[in-house]
């Protein structure tokens, strides 16, 4: 069995906050996490918990699942896994990711069983999700208190089907090609009826020497009863939930350069940005969008991000908490610089 985790702390300066700017930002706690990973025979075990502070949601399982693995290229999961979706592991490089986490769609991680069939080239991916993590019950809402976005309010994710397949080669340039989808239901509480919710995506990823290039395409469906008359639905993680447009397409491309280091120093450095957009389907509401220039340094056990962060109509870059990803009252572009410290053991 191995044990691992983290401590990170932040430092931010928002733009549009009056506070931030004129206290010059402020350092915060971000999370402690510990990692557990074990395996018995053909027995596989994996668990992650973090502790995030109570007004970010407290502690919450962001992944634990017991697997089987029958052989190298085959492997079983049940529990809470990885919802087989996109670009994996991470659609991006920088702290705040893109777009696509903060509606669902990337390291999101739900409730079911997954089989994965990985070769030097070819990687399939199939998986039944019962629900989101973290329920409450069948006839309550969903937990806030979690580290994946999901559908809140009075709809939940239930019996989804999830399936991706990429193909990976090698010439002068290293690429990764792949499709991935799901469909499933959104479950009314009060009504009690069944909507249809899905998503699909195609992406393709280079890697040129120190250069490596990820883009994706992404549609997305969330339609549900609460809907059907605003044109959005209500997502949650870290207990506190907003708005976002129940349709529309996401666009990413996100690009970075390694500088590899031989010293006693550091490690190796990243350099990257990372752009992503969000058109919504409903007439009359702004797009959102979002591009993150930064780098990353690897220093031992020591890792650090600081980013300059610069978006538009983005819940965590906005004076516009709930509306952002819905509406987009605020429609004006905001600023945030980041910098995260962590210790990883």
């Amino acid at each position: 069995m191995k044990l691992g985790g983290c401590l990170r702390f932040n430092y931010r300066y928002n733009d549009w906050n009056p506070d931030s700017r004129n206290q010059g930002g402020s350092f915060l706690y971000d999370v402690f996490r510990l990692n557990v990973d074990g395996a018995y025979r053909k027995l596989l075990f994996h668990a992650e918990y973090r502790f995030y502070s109570e007004s970010s949601g407290g502690g919450m399982l962001k992944s634990g699942w017991i697997g089987y693995k029958f052989n190298d290229k085959n492997q079983l999961r049940f529990g809470q896994t990885t919802v087989p979706f996109g670009i994996q592991p991470y659609q991006s490089n920088s702290y705040f990711f893109n777009i696509n986490y903060y509606i669902g769609l990337e390291d999101d991680d739900d409730f079911g069983i997954s089989y994965q069939y990985v070769t030097k080239y070819w990687q399939f991916n199939a998986a039944f999700f019962k629900n989101s993590d973290l329920l409450n019950g069948e006839g309550s809402v969903v937990s806030g208190r979690r580290y994946s976005y999901d559908l809140a309010g009075r709809s939940k994710e239930t019996n989804t089907l999830s399936g991706r397949v990429a193909y990976k080669g090698e010439s002068d340039v290293k690429y990764e090609v792949g499709i991935s989808g799901f469909v499933g239901n959104s479950y009314n509480i009060d009504s009690r009826n069944n909507d249809k919710r899905l998503a699909y995506a195609m992406h393709i990823v280079l890697d040129w020497k120190n250069w490596n290039l990820k883009t994706q395409v992404t549609y997305f469906d969330y339609g549900c009863e609460e809907s059907k008359e605003d044109g959005y639905v209500s997502m949650v993680a870290f207990n506190a939930p907003y708005q976002v447009a129940d349709k529309g397409q996401t666009y990413s491309a996100c690009l970075s350069y390694t500088v590899p280091f031989v010293n006693k120093l550091v490690d190796n450095i990243k350099f990257y940005n990372d752009y992503s957009y969000m058109h919504k389907a409903k007439k009359g509401f702004n797009d959102s969008y979002m591009n993150v220039v930064g780098c990353s340094v690897s220093t031992g056990p020591v890792y650090i991000y600081a980013d300059v962060v610069a978006a538009k109509n983005q819940p965590w870059i906005s004076p516009d908490w709930e509306n952002s990803f819905a509406t987009g009252a605020d429609n004006k572009w905001h600023t945030r610089l980041n910098l995260n410290v962590g210790y990883y053991f």
